[in-house]
C-alpha cells in the first residue's frame, strides 16, 4: 500500500512539473503554488498549462473521455483568444508569450527551448506542404513575423518584426524586415536582452 502511495505522488510530481516547465527560468517565483496562482490570474499561462496537460494525457493515453472534454474546452478557450497552438506541436521547455495572442502555430511544426514569440506569429506550410519549420533553443520571434514551409532556424537567432522566413537561417543571425533578410550575426547578443 505505502509503495502504491509513492508511486501516485512521484506520478502527480511529474504531471506538475511537465504542466508547469513553462514557468521555470522564465518567471522568479516558480514554485508550484506561486504557478497554481498564476494559472488562475494569467490568461496566456493558462492557456500553456492547459496545451502542457493535453499534451501529457496524448502521450500516456490516460482517461479518453477526460482527454475528449478537455481538448474540447481548450479549443474553446483558444478560438476565444485567437490563438491556433494544437497539442501535437512539439515545443521545448521555456516557452514564453509576453504579449498574448493572436498566432498560429502548425501542428507539425518543432520549437526548441526558451523561445519567446509575440502576437501575430505565423508559423507554417506552403500550399504544397513539403514541410514544418524547425526553430532552435533560445530564439525571439518578432510581433507579426511569418516563417514558412521547409526551413531551419538555428539557436540564438532573433527575428524581427514583420520578418518573413523561408529558407535556413544560420545560428545567432538576426534577421531584419522582408524576406530572408540576414543583417547580422549578433543573434545571441540581441536575445539575451530579452530573455
Amino acid at each position: 500500500m505505502q509503495a502504491t502511495d509513492k508511486e501516485t505522488v512521484k506520478r502527480a510530481d511529474a504531471l506538475t512539473d511537465w504542466m508547469f516547465q513553462d514557468a521555470v527560468g522564465v518567471y522568479k517565483n516558480s514554485s508550484k503554488w506561486a504557478c497554481v496562482a498564476r494559472y488562475f490570474v494569467n490568461p496566456v499561462f493558462r492557456i500553456v498549462v492547459q496545451f502542457r496537460f493535453l499534451q501529457w494525457m496524448l502521450r500516456h493515453r490516460r482517461c479518453r473521455i477526460l482527454m475528449k472534454w478537455w481538448l474540447y474546452r481548450y479549443r474553446q478557450r483558444t478560438a476565444k483568444l485567437n490563438c491556433n497552438l494544437e497539442p501535437e506541436t512539439e515545443i521545448g521547455p521555456g516557452l514564453i508569450f509576453p504579449h498574448g495572442f493572436p498566432l498560429v502555430i502548425h501542428s507539425h511544426a518543432k520549437i526548441g527551448c526558451r523561445c519567446i514569440i509575440h502576437p501575430g506569429v505565423q508559423i507554417g506550410t506552403t500550399r504544397t506542404k513539403e514541410g514544418a519549420p524547425i526553430i532552435g533553443d533560445n530564439c525571439f520571434l518578432g510581433n507579426g513575423c511569418h516563417i514558412i514551409g521547409n526551413c531551419k532556424i538555428g539557436d540564438w537567432c532573433f527575428i524581427s518584426p514583420g520578418a518573413f522566413v523561408c529558407k535556413d537561417i544560420p545560428s545567432g543571425s538576426v534577421v531584419g524586415f522582408g524576406l530572408n533578410n540576414i543583417i547580422s550575426n549578433k543573434g545571441k547578443e540581441t536575445v539575451m536582452l530579452y530573455l
